[in-house]
Formats: structure tokens, sequence, C-alpha cells
């Protein structure tokens, strides 16, 4: 910085390389405040609002239609100076409030408060990384981000309480459970044992694979009687009259069997 820095403009040096508009060539950084820096005028020798225009014009990327570069370093045109600095100025996005983008990131939960701080405050900040760090860390304790996550770790902490009071009922609801295993669970194991053995007995006798086979066994009985009553009367050991009525009622019932056998087959 420059001495005296209240009489001669400052200027304000990014250390590390940096892509930005306001930064040329030699890491200089350059803003309204800088670019009309006048001793001699009220309010426009003020390093605080220097360092706080540098910070916003590096942080949000030069949204607030500062000059760039390439502009502040151009030479003057005989142009007035108010009429340089509109036309190398960018226009904001609202034309109808173009301080309305300006005052929105200025907003005290976005911007560090450097105009509350001493000339003494901001040459410790330049000079000193821990100091600028610790601005830092307050600076981000007032972000919207950090207010939601100190806004979560409230809310953990009252479910975590509301949790921890619900302790004595899961408690009392355990006792009962054992309470009912040691007296009731016996006898229920018991009843619940004797309707699943009643309920697998039926289905040993009623189940689908058992009635198929029963009927097959059936279909195969009537067809051997069949066959018997045949050949009996191919040995002339009975009467046509008789082997005609014997042969078709077992002929029928056979049938009547294969085909309900067929209908409750599984298909293959």
């Amino acid at each position: 910085m420059l001495q005296p820095f209240n009489q001669e403009r400052p200027a304000l040096i990014v250390l590390i390389p940096l892509q930005n508009p306001a930064v040329d060539s030699s890491g200089r950084v350059h803003c309204r405040s800088l670019d009309e820096w006048n001793h001699m005028v009220p309010g426009k020798a003020s390093l605080p609002t220097a360092v706080q225009d540098a910070l916003s014009i590096l942080m949000h990327g030069n949204q607030l239609g500062y000059p760039s570069a390439a502009h502040a370093m151009a030479p003057s045109s005989g142009r007035s100076d108010t009429a340089q600095h509109q036309g190398s100025f960018l226009i904001p996005p609202s034309p109808s409030n173009p301080q309305s983008k300006r005052s929105q990131i200025n907003s005290p939960m976005t911007q560090i408060d450097l105009e509350a701080l001493s000339t003494k405050e901001l040459e410790i900040l330049l000079t000193d990384d821990d100091a600028l760090y610790e601005l830092k860390v307050k600076w981000l304790k007032r972000t919207q981000a950090a207010q939601a996550l100190e806004e979560m770790q409230r809310q953990n902490v009252s479910l975590a309480q509301e949790n921890l009071s619900m302790q004595g009922d899961i408690e009392e609801a355990r006792n009962h459970v054992a309470i009912v295993r040691s007296s009731e669970y016996a006898a229920v194991k018991g009843r619940f044992d004797d309707l699943y053995q009643r309920h697998q007995s039926v289905l040993a006798k009623l189940s689908p694979e058992v009635v198929i086979t029963q009927i097959q066994q059936k279909v195969d009985q009537l067809d051997s009687v069949s066959a018997a009553t045949e050949d009996a009367f191919l040995t002339a050991k009975l009467p046509i009259e008789e082997f005609v009525n014997q042969y078709v009622q077992q002929r029928v019932d056979y049938h009547r069997l294969e085909t309900m056998r067929q209908a409750v087959a599984p298909p293959g």
C-alpha cells in the first residue's frame, strides 16, 4: 500500500493468479472506490469502502457493474470524469433499479461489514493471515447455509430429547412383552401347534396332489375291471346280455373319472 494512503490512491493486489475482469495482468484490483479515489472530496478516500468493493467484485464475479481492468487502464478520451465512468461500467441486470443487485449482495447475511473496522484493523487483515481467517469464520457463521446448519442441529437435539423421553415407555412395553412370553406364551404356542397339525393332516388328505393320485388309482381300477369283464365274455364265461350291461356301465364310470382326472391334472 502506498503512503500516505489518504492522499495517494492505494493499490490492492491479488497475490495468486485469478481470472477476473477487475484484475489486470499484474494482479492489481480495479473497482469504483479505487478508480474514483480523491482525498479532496468527502467520502471518496475511504479505505474500508475500497476493500469492501474489492471483496465484492472478487467474490461475485463483477456482477455489480464495476469497471473492468481493461477499461480502468485505458487512456482518457477527453470526456468528463463522469462520462468516462459511465462508459466503462457494465449495465446492471435491472435497468429500472441499478442499485438493486448491489443492495442484495451487500446485505448483512452475505457481506462482511468492513465499514465498522478501523484503518489499523484493515491493515492487520491485509498482513495477518490468522486475523483474516478469523474474520472469514465469523462471516461464514452469519451466512444462510450456516444458519440452516445451526437450525438443523437444533432440530436434531430436539428429536434426540424426544426420543430419550420415550425411553420409559419403551421399557414398559418390553416388560409387558416379557410378561406375556413368560405366562401366556406356552399355552398359546401349544394351541398353535395343535391347529397346525390338524391343518397339515387335512392337506395330506385333500391336497390337489393327493386327490389327483386317488382319481388315477380309481381310473386304473375301473379299466382293469372292464378288461376282466371283456376276457370273461371272450372265454364264454359270461352271457352276452350280462356282458353288455356290465361292460357298458364299467366303461361309462371309467370315462367319467378319466375326464375328471384330465380336468384337475396340471398341464404337461
